[in-house]
Order: structure tokens, then C-alpha cells, then sequence
């Protein structure tokens, strides 16, 4: 690729959206990138294989569930963008258990709330605390968006927890 060609390239990644595509532009980019020393390129590289990644997930995942509360559509959707960002920094698919037991029975703010319930700051949250995406755990989406999805008993867990890691209500 020319150095001309970034606007056009940087035009189609923004623009697709399938996974397939926008894996196919970022094994360009990166062929064109072993034979132009072009720095530029890499970042339009790593945009497109996020991208790629998310829009993987997203076809995927079963779509959020929607209802006739337009806060409650909100606090949905951010729950689905939470989760599919999250596979994508992770590169792991939920189970299919919680595919089909789960997101596309609950949908993904109770989903989030009934694994809160069932273990706060277990091993899933440790390990992604480890990593730095606290941020994508299921207890955090309950702490700073959704506190009314679950109980008082496992909202005081979920402010302990966040307590001990010295974070912020």
C-alpha cells in the first residue's frame, strides 16, 4: 500500500462490518506492511483486527433482548456491547450453555446480574482483575450501571469487593 491509500483503506475498515471482510483487510494491511516500513499502516492494522474480532462476536452472540422500557433497552445494550467486547479483548465465546440457558432466554443485564448472584469475585473476575479488564467483568457492569438488578445481600458483596480493590463507588 501507497501511503496515498491510507484515507481510502482507513474509509473501508469504518465502513464494514462483517467479520470476514475486515479479517481479509487486516491480512492486507499486514502484507503491506512487511514491504513498507509505513508506521501508519499498523495502526489501521490493529484497527481492523479489533474490529474484525467484535464484528466475529457479534454474529455470533444472540442479539440483545429488547422490551417496552426504553431504560431498561439502554442498560441492555450496553450489557451486549459490554459482552461482546469483552470476548473480543478475550478472544473467548461464552459457552453455549449460557448462549442458550442464559443471554438468549435472560438477555445479557439479567444474565450479568444472575452470574453476580451466584459468585461475586470469583475466578472469572480474578482473572480478567489480573489482566486489567475489570471493566468487562460482570461485577463491575452491576456496580456502576445496574445495582437495581440484584439483591441487597449481593450489592453489598459487589461494594465490598470493589472496596478491596480500592475502587470508587
Amino acid at each position: 500500500m501507497k501511503t496515498y491509500d491510507f484515507s481510502t483503506t482507513e474509509a473501508r475498515i469504518n465502513s464494514a462490518t462483517s467479520s470476514s471482510v475486515l479479517k481479509v483487510l487486516a491480512h492486507n494491511i499486514l502484507v503491506s506492511i512487511n514491504y513498507d516500513t509505513n508506521s501508519d499502516f499498523h495502526a489501521l492494522y490493529v484497527k481492523a483486527s479489533q474490529k474484525a474480532k467484535i464484528a466475529h462476536f457479534a454474529e455470533r452472540c444472540p442479539a440483545p433482548m429488547y422490551g417496552a422500557d426504553e431504560a431498561e433497552n439502554a442498560l441492555e445494550e450496553m450489557a451486549y456491547n459490554r459482552n461482546i467486547e469483552s470476548c473480543a479483548r478475550q478472544n473467548t465465546m461464552p459457552s453455549i450453555r449460557v448462549i442458550t440457558n442464559q443471554l438468549s432466554k435472560l438477555g445479557y443485564a439479567k444474565t450479568a446480574a444472575r452470574q453476580v448472584e451466584r459468585s461475586t469475585g470469583g475466578d472469572k473476575f480474578q482473572q480478567m482483575s489480573k489482566s486489567g479488564m475489570v471493566q468487562y467483568t460482570s461485577e463491575y457492569f452491576i456496580f456502576r450501571n445496574a445495582r437495581h438488578l440484584v439483591d441487597a445481600k449481593t450489592l453489598a458483596k459487589v461494594d465490598a469487593l470493589f472496596a478491596e480493590i480500592k475502587w470508587a463507588a
